[in-house]
C-alpha cells in the first residue's frame, strides 16, 4: 500500500512590486484610463479582464 501524500498549501498574497512586473505598462495605462476618464459621463462599476490561462490577469488586476 501506498504511503498516504501530504498536500502541501502554497502561501500566496496580494502585493505585487511593480519592479516584478513586466510588459503590462499599456494595458495598465488603459485599464486606468478607461475607469478615470471624463470623456465618458457612464459610471463604470465593472471592467472584465479575460483571457487565457497565465497571460496575468491577475497581476493586472492587482496593480
Amino acid at each position: 500500500m501506498a504511503p498516504p501524500q501530504v498536500m502541501v498549501n502554497h502561501e500566496t498574497d496580494s502585493f505585487i512590486k511593480d519592479s516584478e512586473v513586466v510588459g503590462r505598462e499599456n494595458d495598465f495605462s488603459n485599464l486606468v484610463e478607461r475607469i478615470t476618464s471624463p470623456k465618458k459621463q457612464e459610471n463604470v462599476n465593472v471592467i472584465p479582464i479575460v483571457g487565457m490561462a497565465g497571460l496575468g490577469k491577475t497581476t493586472l488586476a492587482k496593480l
